[in-house]
């Protein structure tokens, strides 16, 4: 099966990377090689690859930089979700996006559905919920998986921020 994988020097596709499944031809892609930004480039390199599965962990995930960089932020959370979209659903491909639960404000009282109204706080949230509501304009049929803090080999994570907090103290 062949399967684009974008994002892929970053923790979420590097886990994808080491446990990859049997029968996938995996071709992982991340900047220089593929920006998700450029909708040219990622259709090109949609039509070439020709993938029946393209996965998205593609995503500019420093929370706090975020808010000083919020061109970035959008483009790649935003417009670059929304081009990988349109370019699976042009090539007939699945289409898995990753979000967060960051498109929410935390003040529900009981935990958060699928169908609840988004709220972001942020840039962060925001820019993310942007990238979902592309990648649904884009490719109605995708699949869309929000998560919280990711932990794993090869980046920065809760469980390493919580150990040097605790380390601090």
């Amino acid at each position: 099966m062949n399967v684009l994988l974008a994002g892929a020097n970053g923790m979420l596709a590097q886990a994808f990377l080491n446990k990859k499944p049997r029968g996938w031809d995996l071709h992982a892609v991340d900047l220089p090689t593929l920006d998700i930004t450029d909708v040219r480039a990622v259709g090109e390199a949609v039509r070439e690859i020709s993938p029946v599965l393209v996965i998205n962990c593609a995503a500019f995930t420093r929370v706090d930089d975020c808010e000083t960089e919020t061109e970035k932020a959008f483009s790649v959370n935003g417009a670059g979700a929304g081009h990988l979209a349109e370019a699976a659903a042009a090539v007939g491909a699945g289409f898995v996006h990753f979000s967060t639960d960051y498109i929410f404000d935390g003040a529900a009282a009981t935990p958060y559905d699928e169908t609840a109204p988004a709220h972001p706080l942020g840039v962060y949230g925001a820019s993310k919920w942007e990238g979902e509501c592309q990648v649904r304009k884009h490719h109605p049929e995708a699949l869309v998986i929000r998560t919280q803090w990711l932990y794993g080999k090869g980046g920065h994570h809760f469980v390493d921020t919580i150990l040097d907090r605790a380390r601090r103290s």
